[in-house]
């Protein structure tokens, strides 16, 4: 800091693990398994290719001589010593918040740690966010919870629901003790690694200053008040200042005569300094601060600063001691996705099960839906504990099915293993336990309590949206259309023949706009079936079938693109106009367009299509009356449930420990 001696060299080196010059001790696996999401998802697709290039075709030691053994499973990837927050209904270890949060399904649980580690303010402060907010529904949890009587009958559906929660702590275990020993990174590799790979690693800015201090103290004894005393350090330091920029005195003397720093002696200079060295408003005013320049005259804690740029080295690499531990982290964490999914497929292979997922239907809600030895989910099992695959229209969502049903399935798997070897006995399990109760009790408490405000009228649906209008602003966007006629290079058919079929595409394509331009959607509505599709969609699907019909053959293709797809899943060719289509979109609404001009491409066609949807339509209400219900109910349910979280967590009953 200002006022301190700083080192002859800044810059930050990690310092190996335990073991450092013969072998790296492998991180923690749990800390892990919240990157690696839910299972069989492992790592994504990207990551995981790119830390392919990284390792090696088998596990191999870490060490740099001699083969390393497999290291003993850990205890705790989070203290459970550590206290971050005490309760009127008992205390908060970091292990348990770790614990709650992957019950929860975070992708990330272990937040303590990055918060203590973390150097800059602005992400300190967010991480500091995210953890009150995390300790405040785990107080919220636990004060629901407390209302619910222990005598409280469990049925067989909340049996499941309790073993389901404790699937991410038996992952996590099983993890450990199963998959992580095998997973051992060589020194070798990880020093290839950098060396082939030493520009992903390029060194931080640096800044490098000579500043004056000039000191303000709170406790001066005398008569003359604080704020006259910063009166005057900053008149002092603007006079310095002024007898520098005309040249009367070099900011190098000045510092030597002036300052009250202990680099004073050297002319107030520093050495090459990183972010987080000095206070924000130092390093606001130092980092890019050109060599010879000077900063404002700015105030500091402990009194008035004047800072002069000078000359830094250009940025290099960082030392391989720096990124060894990033590089062995990454190394180890994809040898982890590598060797678990293999331990999966090794379990599926060895242990009895059933997933018949394809056989549900609404006819049949006993059918065997997916069954691993004692536990077993049927049909109406899997509604209630997955509403959300459930279609407005009462079909199922049959590719999130299987795949909800086969993670299901391999969490229940490892969790039978577990119990078999004897490890459901890991200390880790009773907390959890524990959490999962809790967390059952409060689900049950809260639907008792939110529920009543979640029963709605299709009048009472329609006054949310228009009270509302910000926060359903993407259910009512307007929506643009994209059906776009590809037809073959006119090499392949002839340069007549070429444009005798774009004329017919671009004659079929103006008739269908004369035709479709003063259709209503509520006239539209009432010719199709009520849960066939939202009107604003039967106008593009009508074109498109349309389109097929009269002038698509072999050599010509039809396709329909929307502005509310992600723009990257588009063909390349079909990007530049649907973020055309976007940025048009307000415009052609306020003027009422509702077919802009075709969209001419090389060998290409395309009829643009625009609709706002108009909820106040009863026909489009009605196609649309669940979505609105489900979209309209979970934001009544989430302020619902945050104003009972205030009124039940006030200051006296929580108290965060934490800085």
């Amino acid at each position: 800091m200002p006022g301190q001696t700083l080192p002859s060299d800044s810059r930050p080196t990690a310092q190996p693990t335990t073991q450092a010059r013969g072998r790296l001790a492998a991180p923690h696996a749990a800390c892990f398994i919240g990157r690696l999401g839910r299972l069989p998802r492992l790592l994504p697709l990207s990551a995981l290719l790119a830390l392919l290039c990284l390792l090696p075709a088998a596990p191999v030691s870490f060490a740099a001589e001699g083969a390393a053994k497999p290291r003993e499973p850990f205890v705790y990837c989070a203290n459970p010593g550590d206290l971050l927050a005490r309760s009127s209904w008992g205390d908060l270890s970091e292990r348990d918040l770790y614990l709650f949060l992957l019950m929860r399904g975070e992708k990330n649980p272990d937040l303590y740690k990055p918060y203590l580690n973390e150097k800059d303010e602005k992400k300190r402060a967010a991480l500091r966010s995210r953890l009150v907010e995390a300790v405040r529904d785990w107080a919220f949890t636990l004060a629901l919870a407390s209302q619910v009587p222990d005598s409280e009958p469990v049925t067989g559906l909340d049996q499941i629901r309790l073993r389901m929660l404790l699937h991410p702590v038996h992952r996590m275990i099983w993890t450990d003790r199963q998959v992580a020993p095998r997973v051992l990174v060589a020194l070798e590799d990880v020093l290839k690694y950098y060396n082939d790979h030493s520009r992903d690693f390029p060194s931080s800015p640096t800044a490098r200053v000579r500043y004056i201090f000039l000191p303000v103290s709170a406790d001066a004894v005398g008569t003359i008040s604080l704020e006259q005393r910063w009166r005057d350090a900053r008149s002092q330091m603007d006079r310095i200042h002024n007898q520098v920029l005309t040249q009367e005195i070099s900011f190098e003397q000045a510092a030597r005569k002036h300052s009250k720093a202990p680099n004073a002696g050297d002319g107030g200079l520093t050495p090459e300094f990183l972010k987080g060295t000095f206070f924000s408003k130092f390093e606001e005013q130092a980092f890019g601060l050109p060599d010879g320049n000077f900063s404002k005259v700015f105030d500091g804690p402990d009194g008035v600063y004047l800072l002069q740029g000078q000359p830094t080295a250009p940025p290099g690499v960082l030392p391989f001691r720096a990124v060894m531990d990033r590089i062995h982290e990454l190394a180890f964490a994809g040898q982890l996705a590598l060797v678990l999914r293999e331990e999966v497929l090794n379990l599926r292979a060895s242990r009895f099960s059933i997933n018949r997922s394809r056989l549900i239907r609404l006819l049949n809600p006993w059918a065997p839906v997916l069954k691993v030895r004692a536990f077993r989910l049927d049909t109406d099992t899997v509604w209630d504990l997955f509403p959300e695959l459930i279609r407005p229209t009462f079909h199922t969502d049959e590719t999130a099915l299987v795949k909800t049903l086969l993670e299901t399935e391999t969490n229940e798997l490892i969790a039978q293993d577990n119990e078999r070897r004897g490890w459901d006995a890991d200390v880790r399990l009773l907390p959890a336990i524990k959490l999962a109760r809790a967390t059952w009790k409060s689900d049950k408490r809260s639907a008792q309590l939110i529920h009543p405000y979640l029963i709605l009228t299709r009048a009472q649906v329609r006054q949310y949206l228009q009270a509302y209008p910000k926060v359903f602003a993407k259910e009512v966007e307007p929506a643009g259309y994209l059906i776009r006629v590809q037809s073959p290079e006119p090499g392949e058919m002839g340069e007549a023949n070429w444009k005798r079929k774009m004329d017919q595409i671009r004659g079929a394509m103006l008739n269908l706009r004369d035709q479709y331009s003063s259709t209503t959607l509520t006239e539209l509505a009432q010719s199709w079936p009520v849960t066939q599709a939202d009107p604003v969609t039967l106008i593009p699907k009508l074109l498109e079938e349309e389109l097929i019909r009269g002038v698509a053959d072999g050599s010509v293709t039809v396709e329909t693109w929307n502005t509310r797809q992600p723009v990257s899943d588009l063909p390349g060719e079909v990007r530049p106009a649907m973020e055309n289509v976007k940025k048009s979109l307000p415009g052609w609404m306020a003027a009422g367009v509702r077919f802009p001009p075709l969209v001419e491409g090389k060998n290409s066609l395309g009829i643009l299509y625009v609709e706002k949807p108009d909820y106040g339509s009863p026909a489009q209400a009605d196609l649309n009356q669940s979505f609105l219900y489900q979209t309209v109910t979970r934001e009544i349910g989430e302020k619902a449930r945050k104003a009972l979280r205030e009124t039940l967590v006030g200051p006296r009953d929580l108290q965060i420990l934490f800085q």
